[in-house]
């Protein structure tokens, strides 16, 4: 049960990180520097959260 639970959560966090960059480039495009860099910031740390909840999914697989 735990192993779902990471691999759905994992997914979800990856898939959210999305969310962040689209942000990220609508600041861009409003040349708002300073909030679409904290917002990749931001996007690759949920990026890594999620790698790291897939990586606990494999190690639970096995």
């Amino acid at each position: 049960m735990r192993k779902v639970f990471y691999e759905v959560l994992a997914a979800v966090m990856l898939l959210g990180s999305l969310g962040f960059f689209y942000q990220c480039i609508r600041f861009l495009a409003r040349r708002d520097y300073v909030a679409a860099t904290l917002l990749m910031f931001v996007g690759f740390a949920v990026i890594r959260a999620g790698a790291e909840l897939a990586r606990m999914a494999l190690i639970e697989r096995q």
